[in-house]
């Protein structure tokens, strides 16, 4: 597999697990919950840019990355 490839499935893994975090952290964290108003704003916005970043990564990864390829990448990262 390329490079680049391999960057984007690893980027896409590293921000699947970013958007998570925020999201969870959005949802039930109290420290979201006393920001002001401003910071509230600016999180959900955060995660809504991040969420549209990984779905370019996905379409990117859906059109270059073959399923063999895909497959290769897994098990490499089960290996870890």
């Amino acid at each position: 597999m390329e490079d680049y490839k391999r960057r984007m499935l690893i980027e896409f893994q590293d921000l699947e697990n970013k958007c998570a975090n925020l999201s969870s952290f959005i949802i039930s964290n109290l420290k979201y919950e006393q920001s002001s108003n401003e910071i509230q704003l600016l999180l959900r916005n955060q995660l809504r840019y991040m969420e549209g970043y990984r779905q370019c990564l996905y379409d990117r990864i859906m059109l270059t990355v073959t399923k063999e390829e895909m497959e290769e990448f897994d098990n490499e990262v089960k290996k870890d």
